[in-house]
């Protein structure tokens, strides 16, 4: 199915990166090293974004057993990592929830403002087209235009019948 096909892991993880970067003019972070990770190295085509993204405490890394951390940009980005992503780059107001996984508030919060795609699992991978339809959500949110966009998705071409979250907030 073509949701099942949304959620493989075809694409590594600064394709997706670079696609939620692309969607700010980053100008005012400009990274100090653009060897910010052991494994990201200047002159590779993403080191600016994930060094940007780094600077800007987007991305993290993963700690290794020698206790240095890596961007591992063969791995894949999760639904609730792409979230915590987009969501730091538009500066969404986060819904601040006591739980058990570090994307709860995440995942909350996407689902209030209706930005999530509907069946995603916090843990699944994320294609490219995948990480482009998210921001896209997050695009048409700004915007003021997400109810329509979500229309569209769902073909649906009258007016919108949804009640819009971010006017009523």
């Amino acid at each position: 199915s073509a949701t099942a096909r949304m959620y493989q892991p075809w694409f590594s993880s600064p394709t997706r990166l670079h696609v939620a970067m692309n969607t700010r003019i980053w100008t005012q972070v400009m990274p100090s090293d653009m060897s910010c990770f052991p494994d990201v190295r200047e002159g590779q085509w993403f080191a600016l974004d994930v060094c940007r993204a780094k600077e800007a405490g987007i991305v993290e890394g993963v700690t290794h057993s020698d206790g240095r951390k890596w961007f591992e940009p063969a791995r894949g980005v999760t639904y609730a990592e792409a979230l915590k992503i987009l969501m730091v780059l538009h500066g969404t107001d986060l819904d601040h929830v006591n739980a058990s996984n570090w994307y709860d508030t995440y995942v909350r919060t996407a689902d209030r403002l209706e930005l999530g795609i509907e069946g995603a699992n916090p843990t699944d991978l994320l294609t490219r087209g995948g990480m482009a339809r998210l921001t896209a959500h997050f695009v048409a949110f700004e915007s003021g235009d997400l109810d329509e966009y979500l229309d569209a998705e769902d073909g649906v071409t009258q007016p919108s019948s949804r009640s819009s979250v971010r006017s009523s907030s």
